[in-house]
């Protein structure tokens, strides 16, 4: 079951299920001085802004965007593979359009993106 788990987490991304939250809401680090002076402290708290302001309800916005490049993305990928009925995906359709050695380092990119995202997921 973790495994499925993580294929999908890594299929699907894990992002928009763990930083949502903060991302909305915006994320504040709580830090001090190292010298412990209280107006220092002062300054730091009130001054700056440390951390990420909230996007609010334009993360929704932003979401309908990224889902209309990935529609598009997904044609790409559907009139490729109409093109070019084989099996290998970017690597073989690299390899039919650009010649054998971008698609050589299209294939272990994509190994590396695999093994990353995994890490990433397996983490987060």
């Amino acid at each position: 079951m973790s495994l499925t788990a993580l294929g999908i987490g890594a299929v699907i991304g894990s992002g928009i299920f763990t930083v949502v939250g903060t991302a909305i809401a915006g994320q504040k680090f709580d830090i001090s001085s190292i010298l412990n002076a209280p107006l220092l402290d002062y300054l730091i708290h009130h001054t700056a802004t440390v951390g990420r302001p909230g996007a609010g309800p334009a993360l929704a916005l932003s979401l309908v965007l990224v889902a209309i490049v990935c529609g598009f993305t997904a044609l790409c990928y559907a009139e490729l593979a109409s093109m070019i009925p084989i099996a290998g995906s970017a690597y073989t359709y690299t390899y039919a359009t650009m010649g054998e050695l971008i698609a050589w380092i299209i294939g272990w990119d994509l190994i590396l993106e695999y093994a990353v995202s995994n890490m990433a997921v397996s983490v987060g």
